[in-house]
């Protein structure tokens, strides 16, 4: 009986301990499955095209700071992006498709055209079509430069979608579509739409460096300012301004109107085909550049237009009594979007001045008092007559940690104008 109960006792302790490899052998697959490099590009079976109605008011209120690409909202993610319809769902919705690659992080992320153009951090570029997030093409980028430095890590990743370190758009001279990224010794420019890449700028470029929206790259060197052609790759011999900064920007460092003197109230300095010329029409503070034209509003209720070239008034917009510290939000193709202390959006004809449209942006009501609820705008951005901003607290600064910094869990406001 003893021998019996002792076969019993060693055929389940085998039994367990063949069960206990089995789990462990189970475990490091799965974990090697789940943690193993991997890239996944997950599709929608389906493609939106249903008509989006463009009803002028606020669309959306978000938690992440969109991309907006066409009719879709792009999304940054630590290790991926996500894509979701349409531009105006008031919140964010199941994704279309999303890319994800483990285990290298997300750098950032541009958009040119209908491809969302996304840099990783083994400095792989990634174009993914937005309308079907079928992968465009796939490029070797540059390391990042030792001066890059990571971005602000906010909750809702707006460095990341919107102020990429080194990774810049532009279109050249030729009105060919660029992406151009600052490495190490060197910056390299590729072709947005196909990913060939052109000749590299061979210069030590620093992180203040940017595009400007006629089609060069501002290089900050230790001796000041550089400027190339990025049709051409030549490098201008220019007298420019020692301590700068980039200034009316469209997204990030990318497409900026102006350079600014960088100290208190630094004066404003544009690009020509013949050098960098002062700007005194844009000395203003808030001034904001679309082409020749420079948008500006003065300390009470008043926007004007003034041509750059020529220093002739365009037109004044008197705004209305209650349009206390109106100031420029930010410009676009045929509009200039202004916001007053209350937050009322008002977007006007660029070329006229004539009003398109007029409304509370993003602005609560309190469920106790009735009250509206005020907010001041952060990073904002307009395309394709949107207007995307953060609600930033009244008293936050750029330091505040991100309690203290965004209005309200809905971090970010979208807006249709039209």
């Amino acid at each position: 009986m003893l021998q019996e109960a002792e076969k019993k006792s060693r055929a389940v302790w085998w039994q367990a301990a063949i069960a206990a490899v089995v789990l462990l052998v189970l475990g490091v697959t799965a974990g090697v499955r789940v943690l193993g490099p991997a890239e996944v590009l997950t599709v929608t079976t389906s493609i939106q095209s249903r008509p989006i109605a463009r009803v002028p008011g606020t669309a959306g209120l978000l938690y992440w700071a969109p991309l907006v690409v066409g009719d879709y909202r792009v999304f940054a993610g630590d290790r991926l992006i996500r894509a979701d319809y349409p531009y105006n769902g008031t919140t964010e919705r199941t994704p279309s498709w999303s890319l994800r690659r483990w285990p290298q992080s997300l750098l950032g992320m541009v958009s040119s055209g209908e491809l969302v153009i996304s840099r990783w951090s083994d400095g792989d570029l990634v174009a993914i079509r937005v309308r079907d997030g079928a992968r465009a093409w796939r490029a070797e980028g540059p390391e990042s430069a030792p001066d890059a430095g990571t971005p602000r890590d906010r909750r809702t990743n707006e460095q990341v979608s919107w102020t990429p370190p080194d990774l810049y758009t532009a279109v050249d001279s030729a009105g060919v579509a660029l992406v151009v990224v600052r490495g190490e010794n060197a910056v390299r420019v590729y072709d947005a739409t196909t990913g060939q890449e052109r000749p590299q700028i061979e210069a030590d470029c620093g992180p203040k460096s940017f595009t400007s929206a006629d089609g060069r790259y501002a290089c900050q060197t230790s001796a000041g300012l550089s400027v190339y052609d990025l049709a051409s790759g030549t490098k201008y011999d220019w007298a420019y301004p020692d301590k700068f900064k980039a200034d009316s920007c469209f997204l990030g460092s990318s497409r900026c109107g102006l350079i600014r003197e960088d100290k208190l109230k630094g004066k404003a300095f544009r690009f020509t085909d013949t050098g960098v010329q002062a700007a005194p029409q844009a000395d203003v503070d808030g001034a904001k550049v679309w082409g020749d034209i420079v948008f500006t509003t003065d300390s009470a209720r008043t926007a004007t237009a003034t041509n750059m070239a020529t220093g002739a008034v365009l037109w004044t917009w008197p705004g209305r009594e209650y349009d206390k510290n109106l100031r420029v939000l930010a410009v676009q193709e045929g509009r200039v979007h202004l916001i007053n202390l209350e937050n009322r959006l008002i977007t006007l004809d660029s070329a006229t001045g004539a009003q398109i449209s007029l409304f509370a942006f993003g602005v609560p009501i309190s469920k106790e008092t009735g009250e509206e609820l005020h907010w001041t705008p952060g990073p904002s951005y307009a395309q394709d007559n949107l207007v995307v901003s953060v609600r930033r607290r009244v008293k936050a600064s750029y330091l505040s940690p991100d309690d203290g910094y965004y209005f309200m869990h809905e971090a970010i406001a979208v807006a249709i104008t039209e």
